[in-house]
């Protein structure tokens, strides 16, 4: 595989971070 585990691991913790922010952000708007 051309991808690391890293990479990977760093990917998914940032779609991690990125939904928990955008969940965080509309409960705040509403």
């Amino acid at each position: 595989p051309h991808a690391t585990p890293a990479s990977s691991i760093t990917l998914f913790l940032q779609m991690c971070s990125g939904v928990f922010w955008i969940r965080a952000r509309l409960h705040i708007h509403f």
